[in-house]
């Protein structure tokens, strides 16, 4: 996962600066890029909107991140940051965690799940966003006893999320949910 989050990374760079790219990936043993056709089923970043920023991705190509909508009229009016998934070509926000403002994602599986918080960093909770159908449903993971803050690090594909929750002393204790 480690190389696919570089990898989103590095294509966000391409795209904030150049603009909508293509990925080609070499093949494993490092010799010649191989033909777009021949890496569709390994990695498709088509991407997704000229103010994005990638977070993670997952084995079947859907990206989690931010981006600005675009409203037609170019950098001059930015609407407000959303976060979002991109899953088989399409953009869908993802809703909020109820009672709390703001949205970091930090992470997405295999089967779409999506790990990250709700709220401001350092004063936020863990949360998870389930796939259902073409939206996503936001799960509050909460919080430790004893803590004000925690972040869901990572999810593995069979929907358990990793993560840290932080004391007011900045104590971190990592948690499996």
């Amino acid at each position: 996962m480690k190389k696919i989050t570089l990898l989103t990374a590095f294509v966000t760079i391409v795209v904030t600066f150049v603009g909508s790219a293509t990925v080609l990936a070499a093949d494993p043993v490092g010799s010649e890029p191989q033909s777009p056709e021949a890496i569709a089923s390994v990695y498709v970043v088509d991407l997704v909107a000229t103010a994005a920023f990638g977070a993670a991705m997952n084995d079947a190509g859907d990206v989690t991140g931010t981006s600005y909508p675009d409203p037609g009229c170019g950098s001059s009016c930015l609407p407000p940051l959303e976060t979002v998934v991109w899953k088989g070509g399409q953009r869908i926000v993802l809703p909020g965690v109820p009672g709390l403002s703001g949205t970091t994602t930090t992470d997405i599986n295999n089967l779409g799940w999506i790990s990250g918080f709700g709220g401001l960093l350092g004063f936020g909770h863990a949360a998870a966003w389930k796939p259902n159908g073409s939206t996503y449903t936001p799960i509050d993971m909460g919080l430790l006893p004893g803590t004000h803050d925690s972040i869901a690090i990572g999810i593995d594909d069979n929907n358990r999320a990793v993560g840290y929750a932080s004391t007011s002393s900045g104590v971190k204790t990592p948690f499996v949910w």
